[in-house]
């Protein structure tokens, strides 16, 4: 209804994310009738009126959110109707990022995640710089550009090709994107990313979304994290934490989740865990602390990283061939090796021959005497 602005089930959710320590983003997207001219025509919504909107989220939740995305996907046309529209974009931007920095000055406004799928040959962040073109002064409106760097139908690994390039060229690209308007300096986020994740039956064109295993899914978590982080990304956050029910249309769509779909939540039986949530339980825990260091691979298929902190070093290792092993060299000392879930498999000198698994090691380099 014109004119009232209900936010009470969102203060629950809030309330119940800073009691558990998470930070949340807060995605500020979609329309209203009646501040459309044209019912259904998001190019006609009242800038004014989305402006406002922004700014009462913002006046509301200041003291517990910091993060507002303006928009979800608005290069694809299921998110912006009819069309995506960079211009109209741009001014739907400007007009909400004026009223939260007004309610909320110490707010981060990001520009809203762009999907992958929106490809313009080879350059997959394109919206952005058609908005851009459209807005000359658009960089003093958003403080971070958010990304959705899905592979092809969300199902090839984070290296293989495909018409937007591989994961890291993703980001690269939306770097390079930056760049070309001088705004280079400004943080990349991944808003969204994931691959689901099931034992699902086979889907007909053309709604051929096929599924990964759960062990890769685990693995391509921690292997595009790794990658994001050589990448320079701030901010990287999992699409989805729970599966859905599967009754979906695009049946995939209901298992991106680190777990599996909850009948009754409000029962006293947690959610079973998919092979993923345990993978980024050991990532978080052996990424605490540390930073990226540096590239150690030898090859573009063996993957070595390096993550410097307080505590001793970690290389995070991984084979992306289908079949032969490679070899990473290590500084001299005796090193710890992890598998993918933290659990230690023996001590390695010299060198880790990495076997062709896609599962990602984790090497505590022991100190140099």
């Amino acid at each position: 209804v014109q004119g009232e602005l209900h936010l009470e089930q969102y203060g629950d959710l809030v309330a119940a994310s800073v009691e558990h320590d998470v930070q949340v983003v807060a995605l500020l997207d979609y329309s209203v009738g009646w501040a459309e001219a044209v019912p259904g025509d998001y190019t006609t919504i009242d800038e004014a009126a989305f402006g406002a909107f922004a700014g009462a989220v913002a006046a509301a939740f200041g003291d517990d959110i910091e993060f507002y995305e303006v928009w979800n996907e608005e290069n694809l046309e299921i998110f912006f109707k009819p069309a995506p529209d960079p211009e109209k974009y741009g001014a739907l931007l400007k007009a909400a990022a004026q009223a939260i920095r007004v309610a909320d000055p110490g707010a981060v406004v990001l520009f809203g995640g762009l999907n992958s799928i929106g490809v313009f040959v080879g350059k997959p962040w394109g919206f952005f710089e058609a908005v851009a073109d459209a807005h000359g002064d658009i960089g003093n409106y958003f403080d971070g550009f958010a990304i959705h760097p899905y592979t092809l139908a969300q199902a090839l690994s984070p290296e293989q090709e495909n018409a937007a390039g591989t994961f890291a060229d993703m980001l690269h690209f939306a770097r390079g994107a930056l760049g070309r308007f001088g705004m280079e300096y400004k943080p990349l986020f991944i808003t969204e990313m994931g691959w689901p994740a099931c034992p699902c039956p086979p889907l007909e064109p053309p709604l051929l979304i096929p599924n990964v295993s759960y062990d890769e899914q685990a693995n391509y978590l921690v292997r595009s994290y790794v990658l994001a982080a050589a990448a320079g990304v701030d901010v990287f956050l999992w699409y989805d934490f729970m599966d859905g029910d599967g009754f979906g249309e695009i049946f995939s769509e209901s298992f991106f989740g680190l777990v599996k779909y909850d009948p009754d939540p409000g029962d006293d039986v947690p959610p079973e865990l998919k092979p993923s949530y345990l993978a980024y339980a050991a990532l978080n825990g052996f990424m605490a602390g540390r930073v990226y260091g540096g590239d150690m691979g030898p090859s573009l298929h063996c993957h070595a990283h390096l993550f410097t902190g307080q505590s001793a070093d970690m290389v995070v290792v991984w084979n992306s061939l289908d079949d032969g092993e490679c070899g990473v060299a290590l500084p001299p000392g005796a090193h710890q090796v992890y598998d993918l879930f933290g659990d230690p498999t023996g001590t390695v000198e010299g060198s880790l021959e990495v076997p062709p698994d896609g599962s990602p090691r984790y090497v505590t380099l022991a100190p140099i005497d």
